[in-house]
């Protein structure tokens, strides 16, 4: 039976098997398990106070690929290093960027704790985020796969949605070079740090 390694081709920096979306869904998916196995899943509610646990699940499916370019981003230092002045205007929340040869992608399997399936509206308690959910064409994509394909257009709306900011002009200078370049977040969360958060352990 194949292993969850074994259906990941490792990346040599020249080709990889599949293109590489199928082979970030293969990433994704190995992590996507840990937590359904877990019964947590990708729904509103469901994985609150995650987004640590889940960087780090991801980085790790990745190495274990061959992929070393995966990073884990805090948004709200990344929405201040772009410009953003009001700490209390942007969402509390990690999420991982890499790269598979030339693409780069950005990968988020907890934002869905954000999402008010009810009324679309984008909060992390009495922080409000962007808007409405239906004001991002992204967030659809992100919300259903779990990536998003990170182009400068794609990661100013990422940023526009997890910010309440009055003023968002500092996003239109945002670029994925900009971004790749930043301090990355390190975690060291592993499985059994994961079920001890679950139990009530773990704080």
């Amino acid at each position: 039976m194949e292993t969850p390694e074994d259906s990941l081709q490792t990346f040599s920096g020249q080709e990889v098997l599949g293109t590489p979306e199928i082979v970030l869904s293969r990433i994704i998916a190995e992590a996507e398990a840990i937590f359904e196995r877990r019964g947590v899943p990708r729904e509103f509610g469901k994985r609150g106070n995650f987004c640590g646990f889940a960087s780090d699940l991801v980085k790790r499916a990745a190495e274990r690929g061959g992929i070393e370019t995966t990073q884990t981003r805090q948004l709200l230092s990344v929405h201040r290093e772009f410009g953003n002045t009001d700490d209390r205007s942007a969402l509390q929340h990690a999420f991982n960027t890499l790269k598979i040869g030339e693409n780069a992608y950005l990968v988020d399997l907890s934002f869905c704790q954000f999402v008010d399936p009810k009324t679309g509206e984008i909060r992390q308690a009495n922080i409000k985020g962007g808007g409405s959910a239906e004001d991002y064409p992204q967030l659809s994509q992100l919300m259903r796969n779990g990536f998003i394909v990170l182009t400068d257009g794609s990661l100013r709306e990422y940023l526009k949605m997890t910010t309440s900011a009055t003023d968002k002009s500092y996003i239109d200078s945002a670029t994925v070079d900009k971004l790749l370049a930043q301090k990355s977040l390190e975690y060291d969360h592993d499985e059994e740090e994961l079920d001890e958060f679950l139990d009530g352990t773990r704080i």
